[in-house]
């Protein structure tokens, strides 16, 4: 991913282990996507992917554990891509949220679902919900120290992306990383819930929800053994730049609080 995501050098690298994580190894030569996200159905692999540039939701398949891989089938075209984020699956259904749309502001999230009883590889056996974009920043809850029109920053423009999708207790939550003033007001997170009926896929936002970490892009995973859900943070240590240090990194190209 990254920001410069037109880079045409980007590329999905698959690694696999044998060991339970402690060595690893590549398993196919590098695939000339981004993005990638990696579900396994029965003995096979398959990987959701984007197209250089944030264009489009890809599938590809595996049998024979990564080494080599199909050509890609197109399940949906168009500006989408995601982070590699949390993914659910409920009453055998498959989910994942990526982001659509525009940029900053007007980034949409939307889910797909598929019936993990169907061919993951065909379009038909996918499912998208209805759009929602970033309801707004409560006033309350911005400080307008990097104001939109400053020119400063184009995280000044606050939106939400890079979504994870979680299985709480059959409730589908889509929880997103927010960037919120410029990250003045970090740790906050903006969250969805989706309700599907089988046929429709109704996605509403939901509420503002304190999560250390949340400005920046994390990953959510569901532990059976603890019953917990798990994922590693950056807590910010100057977001509110007491220091006066930003005005350094602006003049070296860092743009943001």
């Amino acid at each position: 991913g990254g920001e410069n995501a037109n880079n045409t050098n980007y590329a999905i690298h698959v690694a696999v282990s044998r060991d339970a994580g402690r060595s690893w190894r590549e398993a196919a030569p590098p695939l000339p996507y981004m993005t990638a996200t990696p579900f396994l159905v029965d003995d096979t692999v398959y990987l959701l992917a984007h197209r250089r540039g944030r264009r489009d939701v890809l599938i590809l398949k595996s049998d024979d554990q990564g080494a080599t891989w199909s050509e890609p089938v197109e399940l949906y075209r168009g500006p989408y891509w995601n982070a590699p984020t949390g993914v659910a699956v409920h009453n055998g259904v498959f989910y994942r949220a990526v982001g659509t749309g525009g940029h900053g502001a007007r980034i949409e999230t939307v889910v797909l679902a598929l019936d993990l009883k169907q061919n993951p590889m065909s379009p038909q056996s996918w499912r998208k919900s209805n759009p929602v974009t970033y309801p707004g920043t409560p006033k309350a809850l911005d400080r307008n120290l990097y104001p939109g029109g400053s020119g400063l920053s184009v995280f000044a423009l606050d939106h939400w992306l890079e979504p994870n999708i979680s299985n709480v207790r059959g409730r589908l939550m889509v929880t997103h990383r927010t960037r919120i003033d410029g990250y003045a007001t970090a740790g906050l997170t903006a969250i969805c819930e989706l309700n599907d009926s089988g046929e429709e896929m109704k996605l509403n936002f939901t509420q503002f929800y304190p999560m250390s970490g949340a400005q920046n892009k994390f990953f959510i995973i569901y532990d059976k053994k603890s019953d917990l859900f798990w994922t590693p943070v950056n807590t910010p240590t100057d977001n509110q730049n007491s220091t006066g240090w930003d005005k350094e990194l602006w003049a070296r190209g860092f743009l943001g609080g």
